[in-house]
């Protein structure tokens, strides 16, 4: 079915959709696609192969895409059911699809999900450089909970 889409005036109009990735191998394929628009992942192998399996064991990862091409990802985790807060590990936009309405629809899309899962709230971390995360979460409702040397934790109820 062919969605007409139209994201900030601009005419979208191919197969847009939403892939779950289960699989280790995928999800580590899809960290390394768009590793331009994250936190650094500190270019190890290991690493990435460590953070990979704990995301497809505990994790739910959906890829946007069209026909032929990764939009963009998100990866949450929806498995605290005592506090039911969900936590959004990454969100990406390829650099091509950036300012074109696609991080909001992934950010929708993590919270339906966390929502179907039972969470109430939802919790990210932002580098504190990356300002341009930080006003695009805020946008979206996200405020300030704490921060570390580093980094900025925003939450929201959901």
């Amino acid at each position: 079915m062919k969605n007409n889409i139209q994201f900030k005036g601009k005419p979208y109009s191919d197969d847009i959709s939403f892939i779950r990735i289960k699989d280790h191998n995928r999800i580590k394929s899809t960290l390394l696609e768009f590793n331009d628009g994250l936190p650094p992942l500190q270019g190890e192998e290991a690493y990435v192969d460590s953070v990979s399996e704990k995301i497809a064991a505990n994790g739910i990862v959906y890829r946007l895409q069209t026909n032929t091409k990764h939009i963009g990802f998100f990866s949450l985790y929806a498995n605290d059911h005592t506090t039911q807060t969900a936590f959004i590990s990454f969100i990406a936009v390829g650099p091509q699809y950036r300012n074109e309405g696609y991080g909001s629809k992934l950010l929708n899309k993590a919270i339906l999900t966390a929502k179907e899962n039972d969470m109430k709230t939802m919790k990210l971390e932002v580098l504190k450089y990356n300002t341009n995360a930080q006003k695009f979460y805020k946008k979206h409702g996200f405020t300030f909970s704490s921060e570390s040397e580093n980094s900025i934790y925003l939450e929201r109820a959901i």
